[in-house]
């Protein structure tokens, strides 16, 4: 059976150190470089008796620092995506307060004018009605992923829930809303 080889000491400072010099190097601020340098230490620690990782490691110092600062280069685009998406959520929640709901990324609203306007936003405040009348985690769920466009990763991390449940949850608080949705009016 094969021993698993773990990292010493010297080796996680080398990751700290080139996951954060090349952090800053492509822009990061001294607060995101440190979360990227943490960010790639944890990957390369995770896989650190892997194939792949074993063979960079054995390619010498300066292929290893390579493959360290591949990963560091990715973990910041991560952020920098995340942040980015962070960002468009906050002003679509902007636009959300200002028109009762949140509109579609990259539509910009005009005043009404048109009966397909008008429409479409009566259906899409059906829908936001429809989304807040579901009960507990199936609500919490379609709210931050339907309404305020959140990754199902990211609804599972500020859930605390793993990311099979937040889809069995996505999955039911759909079907509900279809059922809803699509039940013949009482009132015709």
């Amino acid at each position: 059976m094969h021993d698993y080889d773990w990292p010493s000491s010297g080796d996680l400072a080398l990751i700290i150190e080139v996951a954060r010099q090349v952090a800053l190097q492509n822009g990061a601020g001294r607060d995101d470089a440190d979360d990227i340098a943490q960010t790639t230490a944890i990957k390369m620690l995770s896989k650190w008796d892997t194939p792949h990782v074993r063979l960079a490691r054995a390619r010498g110092p300066g292929g290893w620092r390579s493959y360290v600062a591949v990963a560091a280069r990715n973990a910041h685009l991560d952020l920098t995506r995340a942040t980015r998406r962070r960002e468009a959520r906050q002003r679509r929640a902007v636009d959300a307060a200002e028109y009762g709901l949140n509109p579609r990324p990259g539509v910009v609203r005009s005043p009404l004018r048109d009966g397909a306007q008008v429409e479409e936003l009566l259906a899409r405040a059906l829908i936001v009605e429809e989304v807040r009348a579901l009960r507990g985690r199936r609500r919490q769920v379609a709210e931050r992923i339907l309404l305020q466009e959140y990754s199902i990763a990211e609804t599972a991390k500020a859930l605390g829930l793993h990311a099979r449940t937040v889809r069995q949850h996505l999955q039911e608080a759909r079907e509900q809303l279809i059922a809803r949705l699509t039940a013949p009016d009482p009132d015709h």
